[in-house]
């Protein structure tokens, strides 16, 4: 978690530095991404989560909040990251797995994801993405172990990789995870 805290908090200053030409606007958005980053590197990771936080947590805060905290669960290289997948609740098995698809598939492709350890996700997407009641994304990652199980080595991943990132634009992923988390809070509670 430190080494992608730091990668952003890098991204972050380079960005920083590309648009500090002066201006106005480059003034305040250095002063707006400086405040972001100091609330993101300040912020308190919660272990133990409860349905209480939940339902005080912001939609844009929800997200996190629930990240950081099944992230908690597992060692930082996450080495225990199998064992530690099949022991949460069904509703963090629904959520971890979908972030573990769109990090991958939106970094470096379908095929990233399936020379990844994040590969072993794609099962369970189709299910999970339905859970939430994305079923655009459920139909494609559908397709997309179909064809995967087929083993040809002339798939066209690039096309599903385009298919993925303009799904976005008809189902909006992050809306369909809050909802999902509050009306399963007691999924992700801790107590």
């Amino acid at each position: 978690m430190q080494v992608r805290a730091n990668q952003f908090v890098y991204f972050i200053a380079v960005v920083l530095f590309v648009i500090s030409a002066g201006s106005a606007f480059a003034q305040k958005m250095e002063a707006q991404l400086s405040s972001e980053l100091i609330d993101y590197a300040n912020r308190e990771v919660q272990t133990s989560l409860s349905t209480n936080q939940i339902d005080e947590a912001s939609d844009d805060q929800v997200l996190q909040l629930v990240k950081d905290n099944l992230l908690s669960k597992m060692k930082k290289n996450l080495s225990d990251e199998s064992a530690v997948f099949s022991g949460f609740s069904s509703g963090r098995q629904v959520i971890y797995t979908i972030w573990q698809i769109e990090a991958e598939v939106n970094n470096g492709g379908f095929h990233q994801l399936f020379t990844s350890t994040a590969g072993k996700f794609i099962e369970n997407a189709e299910t999970a993405f339905k859970a939430i009641q994305a079923s655009r994304f459920a139909d494609l990652v559908r397709e997309v172990n179909e064809e995967h199980r087929k083993g040809s080595a002339n798939t066209d991943w690039k096309s599903f990789d385009n298919k993925f990132l303009s799904l976005y634009d008809q189902e909006d992923l992050q809306k369909l995870k809050i909802a999902y988390i509050r009306a399963n809070k007691h999924e992700f509670a801790d107590n």
